[in-house]
């Protein structure tokens, strides 16, 4: 979604200074409450389909326990970060369960659905790629404990690899089909496949607090006290105020 944003400034008609999923919700305000509204609520079923997806994830990890199915549901659900998050106009939630999903469809074996997934929470927002190397990995470990050490003891030891590899090949190979074409295009326009909102070739300017993400950032302390109004823009991960 980001990304995609980014490259709306040079291809597409959108309003001058628009280039990212904050915008779009700041111009949804300005068009009135009730689209904000619908904006929120989309963030809010997010959520609960999420919540669902996990628990049929915990099924997948304790069958027939349902108490141990119960108590992982009840902590998925009231993680702080997940209740904050999904009444919020932000793409954090979609990425998530695109994720969960990967992870369900890898617990069912299903590799096609997991690259499916994986491309779909890359195209959402591309921090999802942190989570691509270990679903892979637990794919080819799936593959390998399948296969045994029948093959290997007659010294089949290509055909052996191969058989392993296939679910992450045919996941990889889904991934791409899905997100490929949209990494390739920005690859081609701004030279390299990955564009955050910091980067430099992009036509925003972004402003940090001296010191921000330092040690001594890490101690400070008394800010909100100061200047309460702002006291926002001086948490983790609010780095910044945009120039446009």
């Amino acid at each position: 979604m980001l990304s995609a944003l980014m490259l709306a400034p040079f291809h597409l008609s959108v309003p001058a200074g628009v280039s990212s999923w904050r915008e779009v919700s700041k111009l949804a305000d300005w068009h009135g409450s009730g689209a904000l509204l619908v904006l929120r609520g989309f963030s809010a079923v997010i959520g609960l389909l999420h919540i669902g997806l996990i628990f049929l994830c915990l099924r997948r990890v304790f069958p027939g326990r349902p108490g141990k199915q119960t108590v992982g549901l009840l902590l998925a659900a009231f993680v702080p970060a997940h209740l904050y998050m999904s009444h919020h106009v932000t793409n954090e939630p979609l990425a998530a369960l695109f994720v969960t999903g990967a992870v369900y469809f890898c617990l069912r074996g299903c590799s096609a659905s997991v690259g499916i997934c994986l491309g779909l929470a890359m195209l959402t927002k591309f921090s999802a790629l942190l989570a691509i190397p270990p679903i892979l990995g637990a794919l080819l470990w799936n593959g390998v404990r399948r296969q045994g050490t029948g093959e290997r003891r007659q010294n089949h030891a290509s055909r052996f690899a191969f058989h392993a590899a296939r679910p992450v090949l045919l996941a990889l190979a889904a991934f791409l089909l899905v997100c490929g074409w949209h990494y390739g295009r920005v690859w081609l326009h701004f030279g390299k496949p990955l564009v955050g909102n910091w980067d430099a070739s992009l036509p925003i300017v972004w402003w940090q607090e001296p010191g921000y993400r330092t040690s001594g950032w890490c101690w400070h302390f008394g800010e909100t006290f100061v200047r309460p109004v702002f006291s926002g823009l001086f948490g983790h991960d609010v780095p910044a105020t945009m120039e446009l």
